[in-house]
C-alpha cells in the first residue's frame, strides 16, 4: 500500500510497458502497474488564470488575489495564488476589497487562503460551506424583504 508514502518514486519500464513504483518508506517494497494516472491538483494562481471564467471576473474587477500581510507592518506579504475571500462565508472579495454576497467560493481557488481546501472532497467541509452560505443568504434575504 502506497498511499502513505510520502515520496514514491516512478520508472516507466520501457520493455514491459508498465510502471513500477518504490518509496524510501518501504525498502525494498515494489509494485508495477500497467495504468497511470496522474491526479494530482493543479497550482492555483488567480492573477494569472487564462480560463474564460477568470479572465472575465479580474476584467469586471469582481475578484482580486489573496495577499497575506505582515502584522509587523514591515512591507512584508505573500500571495498564495489563491482568490481572496470573506471570512466564514467565503464571499468573494473584488477589486476594491468589498465582499460580494452574490458569489461564493470553494475549492481549489481558495487554497492558499483557506489551508486545506483541496481536500474538501474528503469531509464535511463543503456541506457545512454550503449550509452556512445558505443561511447568510436567507438571512440577508429577510432583511430585504419588506
Amino acid at each position: 500500500d502506497f498511499s502513505l508514502a510520502r515520496a514514491p518514486r516512478v520508472v516507466t519500464d520501457e520493455a514491459s510497458g508498465s510502471f513500477e513504483l518504490t518509496c524510501d518508506e518501504i525498502p525494498g517494497a515494489t509494485a508495477r502497474a500497467e495504468v497511470l494516472v496522474d491526479a494530482r491538483y493543479p497550482p492555483t494562481d488567480v492573477e494569472r488564470d487564462a480560463t474564460p471564467l477568470f479572465r472575465q471576473l479580474r476584467a469586471r474587477g469582481m475578484v482580486r488575489a489573496y495577499e497575506n500581510r505582515s502584522m509587523s507592518g514591515n512591507g512584508s506579504e505573500y500571495r498564495s495564488g489563491a482568490i481572496d475571500m470573506t471570512e466564514g462565508s467565503r464571499f468573494v472579495v473584488d477589486h476594491a476589497g468589498i465582499g460580494n454576497r452574490d458569489l461564493a467560493v470553494i475549492g481549489i481557488p481558495t487554497e492558499g487562503n483557506l489551508v486545506g481546501n483541496l481536500s474538501v472532497t474528503r469531509d464535511a467541509y463543503s456541506a457545512r460551506w454550503a449550509a452556512y452560505v445558505i443561511a447568510q443568504l436567507r438571512e440577508a434575504e429577510a432583511f430585504a424583504t419588506p
